[in-house]
């Protein structure tokens, strides 16, 4: 999945009163350089770091919601644990809660490599300390990221306010076909959520 995926997505989102910006990882779509897991967890900083200044130089204070979806669910987690001062909700799609599950089943060697989930992503250690509202969302189906995982994100959650939204009959992939009535209400419903608490 690249950025250009998600034009379709970005319209209904923009429809429901919400901007949205998608990036790419570096090596990925149109953004340069060679992709990894060490790049991709640094490249966030410097983009959060980016688009804050962007929305305070333009006057945008609105309420700001971060989105991951599968393996994305691993920065926008290392971002809500370092700037949750900036955040006010998240929104975690068919995320991962422990990355050892997910190497074996996408045929890596994690025993060969010596990973070690402690030091690994940590989602699910990240998402205990967030306190914002959450969204999760997971296919029941996930033949990837199982339900489970989606489950124990949410159940792990330290926000007061989170939910859980499971997808009936759908996989990783048709995830937003399968259900997306339920799923844009779901962001619908946070969005106005935290309108309401900012006043905006």
């Amino acid at each position: 999945e690249i950025v250009a995926d998600y034009d379709e997505f970005g319209q209904m989102v923009n429809q429901l009163g919400i901007n949205f910006l998608a990036v790419d990882y570096r090596g990925y779509g149109r953004s340069t350089g060679q992709p990894t897991v060490s790049a991709m967890m640094r490249d966030c900083h410097v983009i959060f770091d980016y688009v804050i200044q962007w929305l305070q130089k333009n006057a945008y204070f609105g309420p700001l919601i971060l989105m991951g979806r599968s393996l994305g669910s691993a920065s926008v987690l290392e971002l809500a644990v370092h700037y949750a001062h900036h955040i006010d909700g998240l929104i975690v799609e068919s995320g991962f809660a422990y990355a050892g599950p997910l190497l074996q089943l996408l045929g890596i060697n994690t025993t060969a490599l010596g990973f070690d989930e402690a030091k690994g992503f940590r989602n699910i250690d990240k998402i205990a300390s967030f306190k914002k509202p959450t969204l999760i969302i997971h296919a029941e189906q996930d033949h990837i990221i199982p339900f489970s995982d989606g489950q124990a994100l949410f159940d792990t959650c330290g926000a007061p306010h989170k939910s859980l939204l499971k997808i009936p009959g759908a996989n990783h992939n048709d995830i937003l076909m399968q259900g997306l009535k339920d799923y844009m209400a779901a962001i619908q419903q946070l969005a106005n959520q935290l309108k309401v608490k900012k006043g905006r």
